[in-house]
């Protein structure tokens, strides 16, 4: 039997985009999925592109409920999936036409999770990324190889999930918190039993202005910088296998941080370096050489304001 799945699009004030993002669904070579459309309490005409795609296909489900943000809707969406494998859909962004059918072609061994890649369309322009190559390992493995090679990871909308393993850990995206992505993607991965990557460009991820990524006034950049601060406490619970492991975590999560206090508003640092103070986050970058030594004693000088 044909893989089927859930195709999962939060949507929220998205009527200038959404008709090609689910035009891309509607237009796959591969024809066995549900597509779940979350309305997240829109108030632009996002109701009536929905409608339309539904009144013209049953597989396309329309969802209304009150505004709660990407988390919610894509939790909304989750149970209501009847698929075997989950998709992740932002409603600015498209799939490439072929994109399900060359998914399922590499599921037949049932992964928990596959990554694919994704180009970035900006101004309309396409952006090609750095091919990131094919691999077959366990989770943690996974997770640890992404780091070290510093490829895209984080983002939900670059994986294929089991549903029954998604369902079964009880995975939730954190309601209410920005870079939910972050929030949740390395759980999923170092849970998972096997993660399988290939290099395919599947996703048109499309830079807008209005979107979350480009909120950068003082306040909203302080949200965020205190929202990585929560899942860095959350993460640095994580026990790997071997020592190397750990410490490359541990190393991820500090530098993760430490960019992130560079990226504050002047009149944040204080404030937030004594958080990265408090939590020893210093102690876990590498100094195994003079560079990497002056560079962690700098960064210890510049956190003590």
């Amino acid at each position: 039997m044909d893989i089927k799945f859930s195709i999962i699009v939060p949507i929220y004030q998205s009527e200038n985009y959404l008709e090609k993002c689910l035009s891309s669904i509607l237009n796959q070579t591969y024809l066995n999925y549900e597509v779940i459309m979350v309305n997240d309490g829109s108030k632009d005409h996002s109701d009536k592109i929905m409608n339309s795609f539904s009144e013209k296909d049953k597989r396309f489900l329309s969802f209304y409920k009150e505004n709660g943000g990407l988390s919610d809707a894509r939790n909304y969406g989750v149970k209501r999936a009847n698929g075997d494998y989950l998709l992740f859909l932002d409603a600015d962004d498209y799939l490439e036409l072929n994109a399900l059918e060359i998914i399922s072609s590499h599921l037949k061994t049932s992964p928990d999770l596959l990554k694919y890649h994704f180009q970035y369309v900006i101004n309309g322009e396409v952006k090609e990324g750095k091919l990131p190559p094919v691999i077959d390992l366990k989770g943690e493995d996974a997770l640890i190889y992404f780091i070290e090679n510093q490829c895209d990871y984080e983002m939900a909308w670059l994986y294929a999930y089991k549903k029954d393993f998604f369902l079964k850990n009880h995975f939730e995206y954190s309601k209410g918190k920005t870079h939910e992505d972050f929030g949740l993607t390395p759980l999923i991965i170092k849970k998972a039993d096997r993660v399988i990557a290939i290099s395919d460009v599947l996703l048109n991820y499309v830079q807008r202005d209005g979107s979350i990524i480009h909120e950068v006034s003082p306040e909203k950049m302080k949200k965020r910088a205190y929202d990585m601060l929560y899942f860095y406490d959350k993460y640095h619970s994580f026990h790997f296998e071997t020592k190397e492991k750990q410490i490359i975590w541990y190393s991820y999560l500090s530098n993760t941080m430490i960019l992130w206090y560079q990226r504050l508003p002047k009149e944040f640092k204080k404030e937030f370096g004594k958080e990265l103070l408090k939590r020893n986050v210093v102690a876990y970058i590498p100094s195994n050489t003079i560079p990497r030594f002056l560079k962690k004693l700098w960064i210890k000088i510049q956190l003590k304001g």
